[in-house]
C-alpha cells in the first residue's frame, strides 16, 4: 500500500528546459507541500530513474529531443508500468491530446496563457490522482481485511474442533500448536497463556509460542506478583480486553518498563474466564512492528480465549481426577469389601480385586462395562430412584440383585456415596445368606400369625362360653360373677392387641422412593377439614409406603383423638449423616408414663388404646432400621432418625 501511510507524493518531472522545470517545481511545491519532486531533462534518464525509485506520478513535457513525451509514455506502458501520467506541454493540437489519452495518459495540461490557472489545474489533477489511488487502496485493504477475517474465523473453528474429545495427555501439545497457528497466521511475534492464582496475587506462564528469532521470556517473569501490574490487573478483574496498538502511548511506569524490556511494540490481552471467574489471560504481542487489531478480529480472538479457558478447566479436572484416582486406588485395593467407582452415567471407572472375584470378570472387562450390566432386570426397574437420590447429594444403603459373568444371581447390599467430580463410590456386600434367613423368618412369621388367629378363635370361643355359663347362674348378683366377666373382657382385649402387633411383622420387604409430601397429601384427604397439617417441601425417603402411611396416620390420629390437636407440624432437619423427621402437635401432652414406656421398651402387651398405636409405630420404624423417640416438652414431638 503506497498512500494510506505515506506523507509525501514522489513526482518525476521530465522537461528538456532546465529553467522551466525549476520554476515549475517551485510553483507546485508552493501550492502543495506534500509533493516531492525528482527532475530530469531526458526520456532516457527518466527511464533509469523509474527503475531505481518509487515514483507515484509522472509529469512530462511533450516536445523533447530526441524523444517526445508520448514516446516516453509508450515505453513505460509497454513494460506494464501503470504509473499515472500527465502531459504538460505548450503544444495544444487536438491530435496530440487524443494520441496521448489513447496511449494511456491520465491528464493533458497545456502551458501558456494564465500561469496561475495552468498550475492550479495541474495541482488539481495531481490531487485527483492521489485521491483516486487512496480510495482504490482503501477498497483493496477492506477486501483484504474481510478475506483475512473470514480465514481467521475458519482457523479458530478448526482449532476449536481439534479440542473436541481431546485426551488429557494431549492438551498441552494442542494448546501450543494452536498458539503457533494463530501467531503465524496473524503475524504475531509472541502468544502467551498466563494462569492466575485464585487470590490474584501472582501469575505464572503456562504456555508460550515465539516466532522465529524472538527470544522466550518465560523463565524471566514466571511467578510475577500481580502488584507490578496494578492498572492491568484491575482491568482484567473487570473482564476488560486490553488493546494497546503502540506501547509508546503507555505512561512511563513499571508496567511500561516491563513491556519495553520484553521488546513489545503492540499487544492484545484477553481475560480467560470460566464460570464468570477470571482464571488467567492470553496475550498476543508484536516485537518487529506495530499492529492494530480490528474489532472483528478481536471478536474471534475472544472466542479463541473462551476455548482455551474451557480446555484449562478440563485439564484442571483431569489433574484432580488423576490425584483422586491414585488416592482412592490405594484404599480400594486394600478393602475387604467389593468396591466400584462409577460416573453419573453408570460407566465403571474403578474397581478392586474383590469386585473381580464376586462378578467373575477381569479388571479390564469391568472398566468397559456399566453398573447396570452387573444387575438383574428386576433390580434395574428401581434403579432410577437410587440415581436421583445420589444426584440430590443423599447417601443411601440399598439392596439389589446382582449377577456374575456366568449368570449366577445373588443379593447385594450397596452403600453409596457421591464423590468429587460427579463420581459415585459403591461398597457392595453379598447378603444372599441373610436374605435366605429373612425369607425363612417371614415364612415362620406367617405361620405364627395363622396360628395366632386359630388360638384367638378357640380362646374367644372358650371365653364366650364362660360368659354364657355365668348368665345361667341363679345368683346373678354375686360379686364374683362380675369379676369373672371383667376378667373375660380383659382377656379378649389382650388377645386382640396381640394380633394387631403380630400383624405388623418384623421385616420390611418392599422398599421404594416415598415422597413425604404426597404421603401427607393422601392423609389430608382422610382427616377433618378443621385439622391442619403444616409442612413445607419435604425430601423423599426410601421405605415401605403402606407401613409409613400407617405410622403417620397413627401419630396424627392420636394427636387429634386423644390430644384434641387441630395442628400437626412435620419438619425435616439434617443431623450429621442422617435425616431427622419431627412430627409435633399443639394438643395435650402425652402422659409421662406412656412416654417413658415408649422410649424404654414395653414390658407388657396390655396397654391403653394410645399405647397399642404407639407400639405399632415403634415396631414399624425399627423394622426399617431407623431410630424413633418421643419427647414431651411444650408439645409432643416424635423424632425419627433415618
Amino acid at each position: 500500500m503506497i498512500w494510506l501511510n505515506k506523507k509525501k507524493c514522489n513526482i518525476l518531472h521530465v522537461d528538456d528546459e532546465p529553467e522551466f522545470i525549476e520554476l515549475s517545481t517551485k510553483i507546485l511545491t508552493k501550492l502543495n507541500d506534500n509533493l516531492n519532486f525528482i527532475v530530469t531533462n531526458s526520456v532516457e534518464d527518466a527511464l533509469n530513474i523509474l527503475k531505481d525509485n518509487n515514483i507515484d506520478i509522472i509529469i512530462s513535457d511533450y516536445q523533447m529531443n530526441p524523444e517526445t513525451g508520448i514516446d516516453f509514455l509508450k515505453k513505460i506502458r509497454n513494460t506494464s508500468n501503470n504509473t499515472p501520467f500527465i502531459i504538460f506541454t505548450g503544444k495544444g493540437r487536438e491530435e496530440i491530446v487524443i494520441e496521448a489519452l489513447n496511449e494511456g495518459a491520465d491528464y493533458y495540461v497545456q502551458k501558456g496563457g494564465n500561469v496561475n490557472i495552468n498550475y492550479t489545474e495541474l495541482n488539481h489533477f495531481i490531487n485527483n490522482i492521489i485521491n483516486r489511488i487512496r480510495e482504490k487502496e482503501k477498497r483493496e485493504l477492506v477486501e483484504k481485511e474481510l478475506k483475512h477475517v473470514y480465514e481467521l474465523e475458519g482457523l479458530v473453528t478448526k482449532i476449536t474442533t481439534n479440542f473436541i474429545n481431546i485426551k488429557y495427555d494431549e492438551i498441552d501439545n494442542e494448546i501450543t500448536k494452536s498458539l503457533k497457528y494463530l501467531g503465524e497466521f496473524e503475524e504475531i511475534d509472541r502468544c502467551t497463556v498466563v494462569t492466575l492464582t485464585e487470590d490474584f496475587s501472582s501469575f505464572n506462564i503456562a504456555y508460550q509460542w515465539n516466532s522465529s528469532g524472538i527470544t522466550s521470556f518465560m523463565d524471566s517473569i514466571d511467578n510475577i506478583q500481580s502488584t507490578i501490574f496494578p492498572k492491568m490487573f484491575k482491568r482484567i478483574k473487570n473482564l476488560e480486553t486490553i488493546h494497546i496498538p503502540d506501547v509508546r502511548s503507555l505512561p512511563g511506569d513499571s508496567e511500561k518498563d516491563l513491556f519495553d524490556r520484553q521488546g513489545d511494540k503492540s499487544f492484545l490481552i484477553i481475560p480467560l474466564v470460566n464460570r464468570n471467574k477470571v482464571i488467567g489471560v492470553i496475550s498476543f504481542s508484536t516485537i518487529k512492528k506495530l499492529k492494530t487489531w480490528s474489532d472483528q478480529k478481536i471478536t474471534f480472538f475472544k472466542l479463541f480465549a473462551t476455548v482455551i479457558a474451557n480446555i484449562l478447566e478440563r485439564k484442571s479436572i483431569g489433574l484432580s481426577l488423576i490425584s483422586s484416582e491414585q488416592k482412592y486406588k490405594s484404599y480400594i485395593e486394600e478393602a475387604s469389601d467389593t468396591i466400584i467407582v462409577s460416573d453419573l452415567e453408570d460407566n465403571i471407572k474403578l474397581v478392586n480385586k474383590k469386585a473381580c472375584e464376586i462378578f467373575k470378570y477381569t479388571t479390564e472387562d469391568l472398566l468397559s462395562m456399566k453398573v447396570t450390566d452387573l444387575l438383574t432386570k428386576n433390580s434395574l426397574e428401581t434403579k432410577d430412584n437410587h440415581i436421583f437420590a445420589l444426584i440430590d447429594g443423599e447417601e443411601r444403603i440399598i439392596e439389589r440383585e446382582g449377577q456374575d459373568k456366568y449368570g449366577r444371581k445373588f443379593f447385594v447390599e450397596i452403600s453409596t456415596k457421591k464423590l468429587e467430580h460427579n463420581l459415585i463410590l459403591a461398597i457392595l456386600r453379598d447378603i444372599s445368606e441373610r436374605k435366605k434367613y429373612e425369607s425363612l423368618i417371614l415364612k415362620q412369621n406367617e405361620e405364627l400369625k395363622d396360628l395366632s388367629y386359630l388360638i384367638n378363635h378357640d380362646i374367644n370361643n372358650y371365653l364366650n362360653n364362660i360368659v354364657l355359663y355365668t348368665n345361667l347362674v341363679e345368683d346373678s348378683s354375686s360379686e364374683y360373677l362380675e369379676k369373672i366377666n371383667q376378667t373375660v373382657k380383659k382377656s379378649q382385649e389382650f388377645i386382640n392387641q396381640s394380633l394387631k402387633i403380630a400383624e405388623v411383622g418384623l421385616i420390611i420387604e418392599k422398599k421404594e422412593k416415598i415422597s413425604l409430601n404426597n404421603l401427607l397429601s393422601d392423609i389430608e384427604n382422610l382427616i377433618p377439614n378443621n385439622i391442619k397439617l403444616v409442612y413445607n417441601s419435604l425430601p423423599k425417603i426410601f421405605g415401605d409406603y403402606e407401613r409409613m402411611f400407617q405410622v403417620f396416620r397413627n401419630i396424627i390420629d392420636n394427636a387429634i383423638k386423644h390430644g384434641k390437636a387441630d395442628k400437626i407440624f412435620i419438619t425435616v432437619t439434617n443431623q450429621k449423616d442422617k435425616l431427622c423427621l419431627e412430627i409435633s402437635d399443639n394438643g395435650k401432652t402425652i402422659s409421662k408414663e406412656i412416654v417413658d414406656e415408649f422410649n424404654s421398651g414395653y414390658k407388657s402387651i396390655m396397654c391403653s388404646e394410645t399405647g397399642i398405636g404407639l407400639k405399632i409405630i415403634k415396631k414399624i420404624i425399627q423394622a426399617h432400621g431407623w431410630e424413633v423417640s418421643l419427647s414431651v416438652e411444650e408439645k409432643n414431638i416424635f423424632r425419627i432418625l433415618i
